[in-house]
């Protein structure tokens, strides 16, 4: 096979190599006592997926919204949590009392979100840059050894910026693995700031593009110029305002720069001749939904997925279960964890 065109798809497992936590590593940052009736609230509603950063912060941002009425009646259910016992033939009754606890609680909710976005800030500034050097280079080399004129184009789930730190501390190592002098965020410069404004040009072979589908730590939103990039994480006064994190499971993005991102991603896929899949869960329904349409269209491709759990212990909700059907024989699960060494995928690149 003639393989041109390289897309990798990374997730938490990735990042967790370089020392930083899975989404379900923040479990002391959630347990803060100082929040304690919202965190006993939430376990109740979330059951075991209270363990998930993600989907806690997620069922924070619907307790907020207006427009949001699965969780509200959950809360007004709870009596107990309001300080209201006493309801009619399961009937909310919405008093005075209700109305007042619920408008106190939605305050608290807010204060613990902004709490956990700030807790997240802390824990992902200190990423094993070495590491992630070592990890990284080896990955990009051994591509690039096995297919030298290929593009290659990584999309991550991940916001930490342990990526685009190596660049900063190893000018010559983007020379060594045959790519060109700069990578492509998908930033441009305008009047001295990096406004997100990809550009998709012609695969030249010697391409690296890597695109942020959830956010990152060191983007900004700005009046002017929308979603900018800083590069380099500062904990904001306001972290609500930061787009840092887009939890997948809430299905198709509402807003920039998270829709082109996804369109970026759904392109990248109808050209692509394989797709390697690293430390990614398939829980993300949208890009679920993006790959299966994009094999589709793109049937050449094939998935080649590093995943240390057996593929029968596989969670239901992993999109994995639909993609054995849909790339059957072009679907290559290997066994194992993606190691920080030389020849990374040792003989699996030669069996796509």
């Amino acid at each position: 096979m003639n393989i041109k065109n390289i897309t990798i798809l990374t997730g938490a497992g990735l990042s967790n190599m370089v020392g930083l936590p899975m989404t379900s590593g923040f479990q002391a940052v959630m347990e803060n006592n100082n929040f304690i009736d919202i965190v006993l609230l939430l376990k109740d509603y979330l059951q075991n997926d209270f363990n998930d950063i993600e989907k806690v912060m997620s069922m924070l941002d619907d307790s907020i919204d207006e427009n949001n009425k699965t969780f509200q009646k959950f809360i007004l259910e709870t009596g107990k949590s309001l300080g209201v016992t006493t309801f009619a033939n399961q009937q909310i009754q919405i008093g005075p009392i209700v109305v007042r606890k619920y408008r106190e609680f939605k305050s608290e909710a807010s204060n613990y979100l902004l709490y956990l976005k700030d807790s997240i800030y802390n824990e992902l500034k200190q990423p094993d840059i070495d590491n992630a050097k070592i990890l990284y280079e080896n990955i990009l080399l051994h591509i690039k050894t096995m297919f030298k004129e290929s593009s290659i184009s990584i999309f991550t789930t991940n916001y930490d910026l342990s990526f685009e730190k190596i660049w900063i501390r190893n000018n010559d190592l983007l020379e060594k693995i045959n790519i060109n002098k700069i990578v492509d965020y998908g930033f441009q410069p305008k009047n001295g700031v990096f406004v997100f404004e990809p550009i998709i040009n012609a695969d030249n072979g010697k391409d690296l593009k890597y695109y942020k589908l959830h956010g990152s730590l060191d983007w900004f939103y700005d009046a002017d110029y929308g979603c900018t990039k800083s590069g380099t994480p500062a904990t904001p006064s306001t972290p609500d305002a930061m787009p840092i994190l887009y939890p997948g499971f809430k299905g198709r993005p509402q807003k920039e720069p998270f829709i082109k991102l996804h369109d970026i991603l759904f392109d990248s896929l109808k050209k692509t001749d394989v797709l390697i899949v690293l430390g990614f869960a398939f829980r993300d329904p949208y890009i679920n939904e993006l790959i299966k349409h994009s094999k589709s269209i793109n049937m050449k491709y094939k998935m080649l997925y590093f995943n240390p759990i057996a593929l029968s212990n596989l969670p239901t909700e992993s999109g994995l279960h639909e993609f054995r059907q849909d790339f059957n024989t072009d679907l290559i699960y290997v066994n194992e964890k993606i190691e920080a060494k030389e020849m990374p995928f040792g003989e699996w690149l030669e069996k796509i």
